[in-house]
């Protein structure tokens, strides 16, 4: 068991408003960790703690961005971190991994839009709105179905219930979600030399906040070559090599709807070559009490 203490003191001045915000604020975190062992590599444990989420200098500067004629974005000099208590219960057996696990959050921020239908336009700015639980459980597997293949795998599912206290929004949004996982690196032959490895991830569709976002997934894969002696090194990755890795944000302000849709390029092709100099063969001799006591007497004998 633990009690952490954090005492944060902030001062922010804005040259374009010619106003300065200041916080400062005293908070206990406590914590504590309780593990049973249960024999044939096994063991049960649970754990308890309080964490909280600073906001980034980027949300808390007042200064209006102008992304195009009608969108405006700033951020919000009065915000404030959030707080979450965690909860988690643990089974471990081997390598893999049963997890079942609960958190609460209050005072979330969050981005919120506020649009106005009459001159149409929109601007982004940052607000504690938020209240948020989840339940979740997950299941994490490392297996290896022959001696040249070693895969780890998880699967996630989680139940989100989101409250906003801003009338502007949503005041809810509950959603089952969950997300899958694996990776999986191979040996090509026998001499060990040649390697590849494919992953992929898939994300259901999620909330942040009382914002909705669409499915996603990403596939990755990798080879690797050990040439000449093992003293090269060739490397072929590929990332988002079906682009899809990009999503559909929905959300409401003031009963009006809105969506957008990101892609934050994610595909690149990477090609490594790279070489080890020197002899590995070299052997380094090792010094003993009795190698130190002859290099001495041998160092008195020559004066």
């Amino acid at each position: 068991m633990g009690l952490r203490a954090e005492n944060t003191r902030t001062s922010g001045y804005s040259r374009d408003s010619d106003s300065t915000h200041t916080n400062s604020y005293l908070k206990f975190f406590p914590t504590a960790y309780l593990t049973w062992h249960l024999g044939d590599n096994r063991s049960l444990s649970a754990a308890y703690n309080k964490r909280l989420d600073r906001p980034g200098f980027g949300m808390l500067d007042p200064y209006r961005t102008y992304l195009n004629s009608q969108t405006s974005a700033q951020g919000n000099p009065l915000l404030q971190p959030s707080f979450t208590d965690n909860a988690e219960l643990v089974l471990n057996f081997g390598n893999n991994e049963t997890k079942l696990y609960y958190s609460y959050t209050t005072g979330g921020f969050d981005q919120i839009a506020y649009i106005d239908p009459n001159n149409n336009t929109t601007s982004y700015t940052y607000e504690n709105y938020l209240r948020s639980r989840t339940w979740g459980i997950e299941q994490s597997l490392s297996i290896k179905p022959t001696n040249w293949w070693t895969s780890s795998n998880t699967v996630n599912l989680s139940y989100y219930q989101n409250r906003s206290t801003n009338p502007s929004t949503p005041q809810k949004a509950d959603l089952l979600s969950g997300y899958f996982s694996t990776s999986n690196d191979l040996t090509l032959n026998h001499k060990k030399n040649l390697f590849f490895s494919l992953g992929y991830w898939y994300n259901l569709p999620q909330v942040s906040g009382v914002t909705h976002i669409s499915a996603m997934g990403s596939l990755s894969a990798s080879f690797k070559a050990l040439l000449f002696d093992k003293k090269v090194t060739v490397g072929l990755s590929a990332t988002d090599i079906l682009k899809t890795q990009l999503a559909t944000w929905k959300y409401a302000s003031n009963d009006i709807q809105a969506s957008s849709r990101n892609y934050f390029d994610a595909r690149q092709v990477r090609l490594s070559v790279s070489y080890k100099f020197g002899n590995k063969n070299i052997s380094v001799k090792k010094e003993t009490s009795a190698t130190r006591k002859i290099a001495a007497d041998q160092a008195t004998n020559s004066h």
